[in-house]
């Protein structure tokens, strides 16, 4: 004889609502944070590693990442399914017939049936739910680009990881728009389609670049002081920007200095090649 199943009772419910699957989150987030602190130790000390080196660090960790966020999207999936499960199956197990007295014996030799929450999950979650899919985080990101509010913001990993590539093969590249870094051609100083790696203001090589947080134009920090040597406000030293800006609207700009590093990297200074000579 099958062993039967009763319907929730009312008293129960409570319990029933707490069933859920294992957390992935919290080790998920751990593994993320050793990401972002192994990248950052990366752009670190970058401009130490030969460009082949880099290269397949940037794919080994692009790869690894990947694997992360398909993780989160089939836990977040997962955890999805379970609530919509649960629900359905308490609107079933709400219409069944109450178990009492006079009719707990009609459960017990299958003269009333209802299926178990498990074997119910398993036929549901084969049937309704093999073609569902929860994209993940880069999937659903909300375009900010091109609001003031993103410029100087720090870089999220994945951020990184997709701009690192046309970075490490071109530190003057535009990079393409779905990347959404913060600089754009009306950002930046372009000549030919390439970005300028050197100061507008110094017209000497970017040393630490700072971009502004109003309108992403990237000064050097040096050009900053000198141009912005009073507290009173002043335009932005682009051509026909327009906006007021103060030495306190600037923030570091890691993309401009991850640039600088790698054509360091790829293009060594004339005075070190004489030195080896």
């Amino acid at each position: 004889m099958s062993v039967p199943h009763f319907p929730i009772h009312r008293d129960q419910r409570d319990n029933f609502h707490d069933l859920a699957a294992y957390d992935l989150s919290v080790d998920l987030e751990s593994i993320e944070k050793q990401f972002d602190k192994t990248l950052l130790q990366l752009v670190d000390y970058i401009d130490m590693l030969d460009e082949p080196a880099l290269v397949q660090a940037v794919i080994d960790l692009n790869e690894s990442y990947q694997d992360l966020l398909q993780q989160q999207a089939q836990a977040a999936q997962c955890d999805a399914e379970l609530d919509e499960i649960k629900k359905r199956y308490l609107q079933i197990s709400s219409a069944a017939t109450p178990v009492t007295i006079d009719t707990v014996r009609d459960y017990i030799d299958g003269t009333t049936q209802i299926q178990s929450l498990q074997q119910f999950y398993d036929d549901t979650h084969q049937e309704d739910f093999k073609n569902i899919r929860i994209s993940n985080n880069s999937n659903n990101k909300r375009k900010t680009r091109g609001s003031a509010a993103t410029y100087g913001a720090p870089l999220s990993t994945e951020r990184l990881l997709t701009i690192l590539p046309y970075i490490i093969d071109d530190p003057t590249c535009v990079v393409p728009d779905d990347t959404e870094t913060e600089e754009t051609e009306d950002d930046i100083q372009i000549e030919g389609g390439k970005i300028e790696l050197s100061c507008p203001i110094t017209c000497k090589p970017f040393e630490n670049p700072m971009i502004s947080k109003k309108c992403g134009h990237v000064f050097d920090k040096e050009g900053i002081q000198i141009y912005f040597n009073t507290p009173d406000k002043k335009k932005c030293p682009q051509g026909a920007c327009g906006h007021e800006l103060t030495a306190t609207d600037f923030k570091p700009d890691q993309v401009m200095l991850l640039r600088c590093k790698i054509n360091k990297m790829k293009r060594p200074t004339t005075t070190e090649n004489l030195d080896t000579l």
